[in-house]
């Protein structure tokens, strides 16, 4: 009855779980696991997941799994694992029969961070190359990008500009007049031209 339950829960699980011996012998997975390895329970049950998983040697899904089962440490980790195209989040629970794994897939997610980063390194190469004088500010007037033309206009390195306020950087007078044309920006929620 335990045992059913135990079953059914695991089976109604969005990650995959499978569970490896001592030996590193696979003696239980769910049906998403079997789904995520694109492999049946009969193929993997009894086998080595280094047999099963060849190319998994060398990698962090070697050096981790083996590491939780020589410390008795659980492990976390993301790995690539290139014969199924997939990006793992991988937890490994041991005990003294062997290891209890949670995968997820996470290429999607890996795909979007890489799109995210290669758009992001666009923009600002396209920032820092403008001729224009280029600036982004906090809602409380806080320098948070600059781009180079305008740390050229300021004479100043970037990262010395980044996180002062117009009151650190110019006279009184000047520092104000911007604070005003920001003002106006933020309560007008538009774009607005000033000269």
């Amino acid at each position: 009855q335990e045992a059913a339950t135990l079953n059914e829960v695991l089976e109604r699980m969005a990650d995959a779980f499978l569970a490896l011996d001592c030996d590193w012998r696979f003696v239980y997975l769910n049906t998403r696991a079997s789904d995520l390895l694109r492999t049946t329970k009969e193929d993997l049950l009894g086998r080595s997941i280094w047999d099963a998983f060849a190319a998994a040697r060398g990698t962090a899904f070697d050096t981790e799994l083996r590491k939780a089962m020589r410390e008795q440490t659980p492990v976390s980790f993301e790995e690539y694992y290139p014969p199924l195209e997939m990006w793992a989040s991988v937890q490994a629970f041991p005990s003294p029969t062997g290891l209890s794994v949670f995968l997820a897939d996470i290429t999607s997610l890996k795909r979007s961070e890489a799109a995210l980063a290669t758009n992001e390194s666009q923009l600002r190469a396209m920032i820092d190359n403008s001729p224009n004088v280029i600036q982004m500010k906090d809602l409380e007037g806080t320098f948070i990008r600059v781009n180079d033309e305008f740390a050229r206009l300021f004479g100043l390195p970037k990262d010395e500009i980044v996180g002062k306020s117009d009151r650190e950087l110019l006279p009184p007078e000047e520092a104000r007049d911007l604070e005003d044309n920001d003002a106006t920006v933020r309560e007008a929620a538009q774009p607005i031209q000033f000269e």
